[in-house]
């Protein structure tokens, strides 16, 4: 009696469950990769806008309590002399409303809520 030799190698359907299971891990993978990439942008967006606030106040006390008019005038309270710059290249200068006595400016984040930053008074 001839013994049947069991054939070697994987199933059709064997492949493709393994084929689905792990399309399946790499959606849940990128997915989790975009949130956290979101989150990382706007966690750099709202320590830009604190840096902001913190510069600003720095020049109200410097220059007998009054906002900088001209927004130029804060470029020295950066670092390189600069306003931050946000992650997407985006600027924080467009819509920065600032006159002698009170300043203001929202940035809005991918994740979350809109960050408005003025003055204390």
């Amino acid at each position: 009696m001839k013994k049947i030799k069991p054939r070697s190698g994987f199933t059709l359907i064997e492949i493709l469950v393994v084929i689905s299971i792990i399309g399946l891990l790499v959606a849940a993978g990128l997915a989790s990769f975009t949130n956290s990439q979101k989150r990382a942008r706007d966690t750099k967006r709202r320590a830009d806008l604190k840096s902001i606030q913190t510069a600003m106040e720095q020049y109200y006390e410097d220059h007998s309590y009054a906002y900088p008019t001209n927004l130029n005038d804060l470029n020295s309270y950066f670092p390189n002399n600069a306003w931050p710059v946000g992650p997407k290249e985006e600027s924080y200068t467009s819509g920065f409303t600032s006159n002698a006595t009170s300043y203001s400016k929202a940035v809005v984040l991918e994740s979350g809520p809109t960050v408005t930053i003025r003055n204390l008074q």
